[in-house]
């Protein structure tokens, strides 16, 4: 069996949806999605969560920020030190019985008035 060997790369998108909302729509979201993971760079995922109200939120980000070193291919580092183990560990933490289920939405609430990243004001 072929080997794809340590120069390989995976870009995905994902889309999180009521199971009532069409699933074409759906499906183009997530096609966008993909498009928009891949044109992150090398090893990159989009993440969107389609609210059932309207609109919607997502993360797009490397798996990993991988040093350009030459030479020698690097290590992956721990799943817990990327950006997708902080998305686990979020995760976790919103699944405990004692996290209020508005916490969320509070914190987008929170987070909508900080300044953008790079913005000097």
């Amino acid at each position: 069996m072929p080997m794809m060997g340590s120069r390989a790369s995976a870009s995905i998108g994902a889309v999180v949806a009521h199971h009532q909302a069409p699933l074409s729509a759906v499906l183009r979201e997530l096609r966008r999605a993909e498009a928009v993971a891949k044109a992150h760079g090398r090893n990159a995922f989009c993440l969107r969560v389609i609210k059932r109200g309207g609109g919607e939120v997502g993360v797009t980000s490397r798996f990993w920020e991988m040093p350009h070193a030459v030479g020698a291919t690097p290590a992956a580092p721990l799943l817990a030190d990327t950006a997708l183990g902080l998305l686990l560990r979020f995760a976790e933490t919103l699944a405990q019985p004692e996290m209020s289920r508005r916490a969320v939405y509070n914190a987008l609430e929170w987070l909508s008035g900080l300044p953008e990243r790079g913005c000097t004001a």
